[in-house]
Protein backbone atom coordinates (compact mmCIF):
# COMPACT_ATOMS: atom_id res chain seq x y z
CA UNK A 1 0.00 0.00 0.00
CA UNK A 2 0.73 3.77 0.16
CA UNK A 3 1.37 5.10 3.26
CA UNK A 4 0.62 8.78 4.02
CA UNK A 5 1.56 10.19 7.32
CA UNK A 6 -0.28 13.66 8.28
CA UNK A 7 -0.61 16.03 11.24
CA UNK A 8 -3.71 13.55 12.14
CA UNK A 9 -2.57 10.18 11.84
CA UNK A 10 -1.45 7.30 9.13
CA UNK A 11 -3.46 6.10 6.55
CA UNK A 12 -2.72 3.65 3.80
CA UNK A 13 -4.08 3.70 -0.04
CA UNK A 14 -4.00 0.44 -2.15
CA UNK A 15 -4.25 1.87 -5.27
CA UNK A 16 -5.32 5.49 -6.77
CA UNK A 17 -9.17 4.91 -6.55
CA UNK A 18 -8.99 4.45 -2.92
CA UNK A 19 -10.23 6.99 -0.78
CA UNK A 20 -7.07 7.26 1.73
CA UNK A 21 -9.26 7.67 5.10
CA UNK A 22 -11.39 4.83 3.73
CA UNK A 23 -8.62 2.64 4.01
CA UNK A 24 -7.41 2.48 7.05
CA UNK A 25 -4.37 0.29 9.04
CA UNK A 26 -6.11 -1.63 12.03
CA UNK A 27 -4.99 -1.54 14.83
CA UNK A 28 -1.87 1.03 14.36
CA UNK A 29 -4.58 3.66 13.36
CA UNK A 30 -6.39 3.88 16.63
CA UNK A 31 -2.82 4.00 18.42
CA UNK A 32 -2.20 6.97 16.30
CA UNK A 33 -5.68 8.81 15.88
CA UNK A 34 -4.63 12.99 16.15
CA UNK A 35 -0.86 11.71 16.53
CA UNK A 36 1.56 14.23 14.31
CA UNK A 37 3.79 11.66 11.47
CA UNK A 38 7.05 13.16 11.12
CA UNK A 39 8.46 10.60 8.80
CA UNK A 40 8.38 7.38 7.07
CA UNK A 41 10.79 4.50 6.98
CA UNK A 42 10.77 1.14 6.23
CA UNK A 43 13.91 -0.97 7.40
CA UNK A 44 15.69 -4.32 5.38
CA UNK A 45 13.11 -6.56 7.14
CA UNK A 46 10.21 -4.56 5.62
CA UNK A 47 9.06 -3.24 8.85
CA UNK A 48 7.52 0.59 8.50
CA UNK A 49 9.10 2.63 11.30
CA UNK A 50 6.83 5.77 11.94
CA UNK A 51 8.71 8.68 13.64
CA UNK A 52 5.84 11.23 15.62
CA UNK A 53 5.48 13.94 18.15
CA UNK A 54 4.00 12.50 21.23
CA UNK A 55 3.99 9.11 20.64
CA UNK A 56 7.50 8.40 20.10
CA UNK A 57 8.85 5.98 17.13
CA UNK A 58 6.58 3.05 16.33
CA UNK A 59 7.81 0.02 14.27
CA UNK A 60 4.51 -1.66 12.64
CA UNK A 61 5.42 -5.22 11.10
CA UNK A 62 4.08 -6.83 8.10
CA UNK A 63 1.55 -8.51 9.55
CA UNK A 64 0.05 -5.34 11.67
CA UNK A 65 1.54 -5.86 14.93
CA UNK A 66 3.47 -3.06 16.52
CA UNK A 67 5.57 -1.90 18.62
CA UNK A 68 6.45 1.64 20.29
CA UNK A 69 9.07 3.22 21.51
CA UNK A 70 8.69 6.21 23.76
CA UNK A 71 9.67 7.49 27.35
CA UNK A 72 8.00 4.89 29.14
CA UNK A 73 10.25 1.75 27.62
CA UNK A 74 13.55 4.05 27.51
CA UNK A 75 13.58 6.87 24.90
CA UNK A 76 14.67 9.73 26.08
CA UNK A 77 11.92 11.91 24.42
CA UNK A 78 8.54 10.77 22.94
CA UNK A 79 8.93 13.80 20.46
CA UNK A 80 11.25 11.29 17.27
CA UNK A 81 11.33 13.36 13.96
CA UNK A 82 13.24 10.80 11.99
CA UNK A 83 14.84 7.32 12.38
CA UNK A 84 17.35 5.38 9.80
CA UNK A 85 19.02 1.77 10.13
CA UNK A 86 22.53 1.43 10.47
CA UNK A 87 24.64 -0.56 8.89
CA UNK A 88 24.70 -3.54 11.23
CA UNK A 89 20.95 -3.27 11.43
CA UNK A 90 20.52 -1.11 14.42
CA UNK A 91 17.48 1.72 14.29
CA UNK A 92 18.57 5.07 15.06
CA UNK A 93 15.96 7.51 15.99
CA UNK A 94 16.80 11.25 16.51
CA UNK A 95 14.25 13.89 18.09
CA UNK A 96 14.00 16.55 20.23
CA UNK A 97 16.47 15.11 23.21
CA UNK A 98 18.61 13.37 20.97
CA UNK A 99 19.53 9.87 19.73
CA UNK A 100 18.15 6.51 20.11
CA UNK A 101 19.90 3.35 19.67
CA UNK A 102 17.15 0.38 19.16
CA UNK A 103 18.12 -3.20 18.39
CA UNK A 104 15.12 -6.39 18.31
CA UNK A 105 12.95 -4.83 20.06
CA UNK A 106 14.78 -2.92 22.90
CA UNK A 107 16.44 0.56 23.76
CA UNK A 108 20.64 -0.09 23.97
CA UNK A 109 21.38 3.69 24.01
CA UNK A 110 19.99 7.27 24.16
CA UNK A 111 23.25 10.13 23.56
CA UNK A 112 21.81 13.36 24.90
CA UNK A 113 22.75 16.73 26.61
CA UNK A 114 24.15 14.89 30.07
CA UNK A 115 26.42 12.88 26.87
CA UNK A 116 28.21 15.37 25.02
CA UNK A 117 25.62 16.69 22.59
CA UNK A 118 25.65 20.59 23.17
CA UNK A 119 21.90 20.78 21.27
CA UNK A 120 20.18 17.32 21.64
CA UNK A 121 17.33 18.80 19.62
CA UNK A 122 17.53 16.56 16.00
CA UNK A 123 16.45 17.38 12.47
CA UNK A 124 18.34 14.30 10.51
CA UNK A 125 20.91 11.64 10.71
CA UNK A 126 23.45 10.13 8.21
CA UNK A 127 25.98 7.15 8.63
CA UNK A 128 28.97 7.27 6.97
CA UNK A 129 30.95 4.21 5.62
CA UNK A 130 32.98 4.12 8.27
CA UNK A 131 30.25 4.20 10.86
CA UNK A 132 30.54 7.75 11.78
CA UNK A 133 27.13 9.13 12.27
CA UNK A 134 26.42 12.82 11.35
CA UNK A 135 23.40 14.25 13.76
CA UNK A 136 22.11 17.70 12.43
CA UNK A 137 20.92 19.56 14.99
CA UNK A 138 18.43 22.54 15.24
CA UNK A 139 21.16 25.05 15.52
CA UNK A 140 24.35 23.79 16.73
CA UNK A 141 25.17 22.31 13.46
CA UNK A 142 26.87 18.69 12.88
CA UNK A 143 27.50 16.61 15.76
CA UNK A 144 29.95 13.76 14.83
CA UNK A 145 28.85 10.24 16.89
CA UNK A 146 31.73 7.69 16.56
CA UNK A 147 31.45 5.01 18.75
CA UNK A 148 28.34 5.57 20.42
CA UNK A 149 30.06 8.95 21.77
CA UNK A 150 29.82 12.26 20.62
CA UNK A 151 33.89 12.53 19.04
CA UNK A 152 33.35 16.47 17.24
CA UNK A 153 31.43 18.49 15.95
CA UNK A 154 31.07 21.13 12.28
CA UNK A 155 29.54 24.75 12.42
CA UNK A 156 29.76 27.85 10.86
CA UNK A 157 34.13 28.02 12.20
CA UNK A 158 34.21 24.52 10.01
CA UNK A 159 32.50 26.06 6.50
CA UNK A 160 28.63 25.63 7.46
CA UNK A 161 26.41 28.52 6.58
CA UNK A 162 24.17 27.91 9.13
CA UNK A 163 24.11 25.69 12.14
CA UNK A 164 20.34 24.08 11.73
CA UNK A 165 20.89 21.36 10.06
CA UNK A 166 17.40 20.17 7.48
CA UNK A 167 19.13 17.53 5.74
CA UNK A 168 21.95 15.51 4.57
CA UNK A 169 22.15 13.56 1.94
CA UNK A 170 25.47 11.11 1.10
CA UNK A 171 26.89 11.81 -2.01
CA UNK A 172 27.15 8.58 -4.29
CA UNK A 173 29.04 9.87 -7.03
CA UNK A 174 31.35 12.23 -5.04
CA UNK A 175 31.75 10.51 -2.05
CA UNK A 176 30.87 13.38 0.08
CA UNK A 177 27.69 14.62 1.80
CA UNK A 178 25.38 17.79 0.50
CA UNK A 179 23.90 19.54 3.49
CA UNK A 180 21.24 21.15 3.70
CA UNK A 181 20.75 24.22 5.85
CA UNK A 182 18.29 26.63 6.92
CA UNK A 183 20.05 28.87 4.12
CA UNK A 184 21.64 27.43 1.97
CA UNK A 185 23.24 24.28 0.48
CA UNK A 186 26.63 22.84 1.71
CA UNK A 187 28.82 20.01 0.84
CA UNK A 188 31.37 18.04 2.81
CA UNK A 189 34.12 16.34 1.15
CA UNK A 190 35.28 12.75 1.94
CA UNK A 191 37.99 14.71 3.63
CA UNK A 192 35.25 16.41 6.11
CA UNK A 193 36.17 19.68 4.99
CA UNK A 194 32.98 21.93 4.18
CA UNK A 195 32.19 24.28 1.53
CA UNK A 196 28.90 26.26 0.69
CA UNK A 197 27.35 25.95 -2.61
CA UNK A 198 27.12 29.75 -3.51
CA UNK A 199 25.90 29.86 -7.03
CA UNK A 200 23.06 27.77 -6.22
CA UNK A 201 20.20 30.60 -6.47
CA UNK A 202 17.54 29.78 -3.36
CA UNK A 203 17.89 29.46 0.09
CA UNK A 204 14.72 28.03 1.59
CA UNK A 205 15.15 24.48 0.76
CA UNK A 206 14.23 21.02 2.09
CA UNK A 207 15.79 18.22 0.83
CA UNK A 208 18.02 16.47 -1.60
CA UNK A 209 16.92 13.51 -3.84
CA UNK A 210 18.93 12.10 -6.40
CA UNK A 211 17.99 9.62 -9.93
CA UNK A 212 19.35 6.84 -11.23
CA UNK A 213 21.24 9.16 -13.74
CA UNK A 214 23.56 10.93 -11.45
CA UNK A 215 21.13 14.15 -11.03
CA UNK A 216 19.80 15.90 -7.81
CA UNK A 217 16.42 17.28 -7.80
CA UNK A 218 16.04 19.83 -4.29
CA UNK A 219 12.31 20.91 -3.24
CA UNK A 220 12.10 23.75 -1.76
CA UNK A 221 9.63 26.89 -1.78
CA UNK A 222 10.88 28.51 -3.98
CA UNK A 223 9.57 29.17 -7.76
CA UNK A 224 11.25 28.66 -10.82
CA UNK A 225 14.34 26.79 -12.04
CA UNK A 226 18.17 26.73 -11.00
Amino acid sequence: GFYIGTDNGLYVSKDENTNIKGRSITPVIDVLNGVRIRCLKEDSKGNLWVSTTGKGAVEIEKNGQYTIYNSENGVSSDKIRTTIELKNGDILAAGDAGLTYIKDGKVLQNIGEKDGLLNPKMLCTLELEDGTILAGTDGNGIEVIKDGKVSAKYGKAEGLSSEVILRMVADEDGGGVFIVTSNSICYMESDRSIRILDNFPYFNNYDLVGNKNGMLFVPGSAAGRA
